[in-house]
């Protein structure tokens, strides 16, 4: 089967229902195997066995599918958990249960009018009256995302994941993986007038039948349900043992989160990262120079995530630069919103050398920025305050990742080589950042031989909703040996809590560290206002007001900088539960800790004994 506008293949037209030509999709064929159904892993393990009377099964399973249906209304989960149902009709099948057919026409009636015809009534009566109004919201939810967006993102490995473990569940009659079927659709759903909604979807899908697989698809809810839990269990404990801490005096009249009383200019620093290839070679910095200094003034070095630029952290640069550290926050080309920007209107093909190549390149854009800030102290009188020995970063997303490899953890490539060919074979890991740092491995080799970034310049490192959990895993992050604050928030779904942040604290064996988790928080609260990204963010990805969240962010970066660069230590009491407590406003809420176990995770998950984290 290809995609460069030659038909599909006469095997896989009969399977869809339809001939029909991919010349508008983009994205590549999925050539995952087939896999069979095993017991769901999330970072943990499980197996589960039953054994039991086909009549006793039929009563157990129609007990699963109303208590997960019910859990989904109520939760409202990501769409491709959902199991959607059909092109003209779906059959959804479950074993010990008769299949049933429902007709997309009846899904229409319901969603635009609540009409239950009687195909559809069975699945609507496991559902109660508010659940039923949940269920058509979601149902008729439009997504408002160009079509260049769907097939771009369907040529990432993300997306080729994302669509196949989908496939699992939604297939044609053939029974093969729906992925390119529903990759062809979701780009055609996405032109309609309505927009992409699953209705919509259904509609464009190749074939006369969808063929859903029941199981399967109440086993992926069930998983995210039983992910939400390991998180709420773990966060459940972090919480705990914060409000075990001593309270702490706080020095009166202080507050972190207001602006500092030192003046600042912002300037543009051009640069090279000799690395990098010819194209992508030409850097450029944003550099917060505070005025009137008359002493040696730390470096803060501010790494963006993915689709960002140097306006996302502008504020937090602002505000560090008013307590007089000198602020520099370089754009990281490839990864940065331009190239991204270009990616997604279809201007640059996905490319996963190129991308493992500038994940691997961002450590070195922080260390020749920091040669050039010291040649260029050398050569301006008005930098000659500039010290860049003392250095701290903060990293957010990729950038947290970025922070913490300059900061001294190791890239683990034996673990990525042995954990990155499971991904397709985990038909229900919900972690969609894996495929992003499992890229790294399709760098040249010539930069794979390097795993570590460390820069003996840097004093400390802050991580932001990092990824990291294959990047580096416990072998790479017990490296860092300098102070590091991990920042999580509860709600991300793109790095994961639990994986991303929580488990990789419990290996640190820095004796500075602090793991802070927002409650209520999620991959996009800490955002800034006049971030320059390169797609609407819906505002259910949001959260509550970032306004809210931003200021907690500029007091504990001020307090632990201060500390642990500036090696102030009148700034230590602000790096306390007493102080979270002091400035967090709901919804949010900040715990602190400074210690948290394998072994306490390990407690979190009971009554999971048989679980064992990766």
């Amino acid at each position: 089967m290809t995609h460069e506008g030659k038909s599909i293949h006469s095997a896989d037209k009969k399977a869809m229902g339809k001939p029909v030509t991919c010349k508008p999709v983009t994205c590549k064929p999925v050539t995952c195997k087939p896999v069979t159904c095993k017991p769901i892993t999330w970072g943990m393990h499980q197996n589960q066995t039953h054994q039991t009377a086909l009549t006793a099964k039929s009563i157990h399973a129609q007990g699963q599918v109303r208590t997960l249906v019910a859990s989904l209304a109520g939760l409202g989960l990501s769409a491709w958990i959902l199991p959607t149902w059909a092109a003209e009709q779906i059959v959804i099948t479950y074993p010990a249960l008769q299949p049933q057919t429902i007709s997309v026409n009846s899904l229409e009636l319901f969603v635009s009018q609540g009409v239950i015809n009687p195909d559809l009534a069975p699945l609507v009566s496991l559902t109660g009256p508010q659940q039923q109004n949940q269920l058509r919201a979601f149902l008729g939810e439009r997504l408002s995302i160009p079509p260049t967006l769907v097939s771009q993102f369907a040529a990432t490995p993300t997306g080729q994941l994302f669509f196949y473990r989908l496939g699992e569940i939604l297939k044609p009659e053939s029974n093969q993986n729906g992925a390119a079927a529903l990759a062809f659709s979701a780009q055609k759903a996405a032109t309609e007038p309505g927009g992409l909604t699953l209705i919509n979807l259904l509609r464009e899908y190749p074939g006369q039948t969808v063929k859903v697989d029941g199981q399967l698809g109440l086993q992926a809810i069930s998983q995210a349900l039983q992910s939400v839990n390991y998180r709420n269990r773990a966060i459940a404990a972090i919480t705990e043992q914060s409000r075990t801490t001593t309270p702490v005096a706080l020095p009166a009249a202080i507050d972190l989160r207001r602006p500092g009383n030192s003046p600042w200019q912002k300037q543009t620093l051009a640069y090279l990262n000799p690395e990098r290839s010819p194209e992508l070679r030409k850097l450029r910095a944003e550099i917060y120079l505070p005025q009137g200094l008359t002493a040696a003034a730390p470096v803060i070095v501010i790494s963006h995530g993915v689709g960002s630029d140097p306006s996302t952290f502008a504020y937090l640069a602002r505000h560090l630069a008013s307590y007089g550290f000198v602020v520099a926050v370089p754009n990281h080309p490839g990864t940065d919103s331009t190239r991204v920007s270009q990616f997604l209107s279809g201007q640059l093909g996905y490319n996963p050398g190129r991308t493992g190549s500038d994940i691997l390149n961002r450590p070195l854009d922080i260390k020749f920025l920091l040669d050039a800030m010291a040649q260029r102290r050398n050569s301006d009188p008005a930098w000659q305050w500039v010290d860049t020995q003392q250095v701290g970063v903060i990293g957010q997303s990729l950038g947290g990742a970025t922070a913490l490899a300059i900061g001294g953890a190791r890239i683990d490539y034996a673990r990525l080589r042995q954990e990155c060919p499971k991904l397709a074979r985990e038909t229900f890991n919900l972690n969609i950042s894996l495929p992003l740092q499992c890229s790294v491995l399709s760098a040249p080799l010539s930069l794979q031989r390097r795993a570590n970034f460390r820069d003996p310049r840097i004093q400390a490192v802050m991580a932001v909703n990092p990824v990291m959990d294959l990047l580096f895993g416990p072998v790479g992050i017990r490296q860092i040996q300098i102070p590091t604050m991990i920042v999580a928030s509860a709600q991300d779904l793109f790095a994961p809590p639990l994986d991303e942040q929580i488990a990789p604290f419990t290996g640190l064996t820095s004796g500075q560290k602090y793991l802070v988790v927002l409650e209520g928080g999620t991959h996009f609260s800490f955002l800034g206002q006049e971030a320059n990204t390169v797609f609407a963010i819906p505002p259910e990805l949001i959260g509550p007001n970032p306004a809210l969240a931003r200021p907690l962010l500029q007091a504990f970066s001020v307090s632990f900088l201060k500390t642990y660069v500036s090696g102030q230590r009148q700034y230590l009491p602000f790096l306390s539960q007493t102080y979270a407590n002091a400035i967090t406003q709901p919804p949010f809420r900040l715990d602190v800790v400074q210690s948290f176990t394998a072994e306490q995770l390990r407690q979190a998950l009971v009554p999971y004994p048989n679980q064992t984290f990766q």
